[in-house]
């Protein structure tokens, strides 16, 4: 016997910010098609041991949504009939190495994602699959708006608000200067993708050009010296954000549990070994990375490179946050 249900399934890649928008994503298609969301991060980039998920973090609201490890118990008892699409996640939904994986043609969805975008905003016929899984890379097209559906556990806002306390942090009192060294060579980086990589090194050839900017953009953001808030520092690199405070003056740095480790293009990189000889665990990392989204949403302003996607995302954001997100 099967349960009739049909599911929405979100392979996870990447960072916060790339997951953050193909979960936006898969929230609005759900809605459209009445489909239950599914969120499976158990890859590496989220989850070394294969068992922490976003519902550890964040309950999704206001959409159908399965919890994870509920619908892998009827997906692998048959209870979750009919056809699964792409077909290979048939074969495939419990394999936890999917880097690889979701990078391939055969697993991800026709046009690289961009169907359930027309299914959901140009009232495109849906698939007749029972279980739909999304790889979350590619395309993607979403509505800021459906951040709301995001509320974090009753145990992370009482956390955030908390690290918030202890530290000072009064929503939009503060502005925040967003640092990233991941994809920058000079600062310990890289990136995969050769295009991205030839136009970041032309606009950032160096620390120096790379400081200059930013403190241009924040410039523009607070022009008036007057009305100035404090200036909070984040980056996932300490050298690059001590090297900021020291040749502009501006800001204090909101560390992190790991800041001796910068890896390719993110902290999300970090393999197990590199947190557990620091006494960290994946769990660890993923909190401090939504501490800082969250610090990002209370921010009276924002300012970064403009090629991070986890500050452009949050600062996006701002207008549509569930209350629990918020500081005192």
């Amino acid at each position: 016997m099967t349960t009739g249900l049909k599911f929405v399934v979100l392979k996870g890649a990447a960072g916060w910010g790339d997951r953050l928008q193909c979960l936006l994503q898969a929230i609005k298609y759900a809605k459209a098609t009445g489909r239950y969301l599914v969120v499976d991060w158990r890859d590496e980039e989220w989850s070394h041991d294969g068992l922490l998920t976003l519902d550890d973090y964040v309950d999704v609201t206001g959409v159908r949504h399965f919890p994870l490890h509920g619908f892998l118990a009827l997906f692998r008892q048959g209870q979750i009939g009919g056809e699964t699409i792409p077909k290979p996640w048939a074969v495939h939904m419990d394999n936890l190495d999917i880097r690889t994986l979701v990078y391939t043609e055969l697993f991800q969805l026709p046009q690289h994602g961009e169907t359930i975008h027309a299914i959901a905003d140009f009232k495109q016929a849906d698939f007749d699959a029972d279980v739909v899984v999304y790889a979350g890379v590619g395309f993607r097209a979403f509505r800021f708006s459906d951040f709301s559906s995001l509320k974090p556990k009753a145990w992370m806002s009482a956390d955030l608000k908390r690290y918030a306390r202890n530290r000072g942090l009064v929503a939009k009192d503060y502005d925040v200067v967003h640092l990233r060294a991941g994809s920058k060579p000079w600062a310990g980086g890289q990136v995969a993708l050769k295009s991205l990589a030839e136009k970041l090194d032309a606009q950032f050839p160096d620390l120096n050009a790379y400081i200059e900017q930013v403190q241009q953009a924040y410039a523009a953001a607070c022009p008036d010296a007057a009305s100035r808030k404090p200036v909070w520092v984040l980056s996932d690199s300490a050298w690059l954000a001590s090297q900021w405070i020291e040749k502009t003056g501006i800001g204090q740095f909101l560390s992190h549990r790991m800041d001796s480790k910068m890896v390719a293009s993110g902290i999300h990189e970090l393999k197990a070994h590199d947190l557990q000889s620091a006494g960290l665990s994946k769990f660890d990392i993923n909190l401090d990375s939504l501490r800082d989204f969250a610090v990002m949403l209370n921010a009276r302003s924002v300012v970064s490179d403009g090629h991070s996607l986890f500050s452009s995302m949050a600062k996006s954001c701002q207008g549509s946050v569930h209350p629990d997100w918020l500081f005192d």
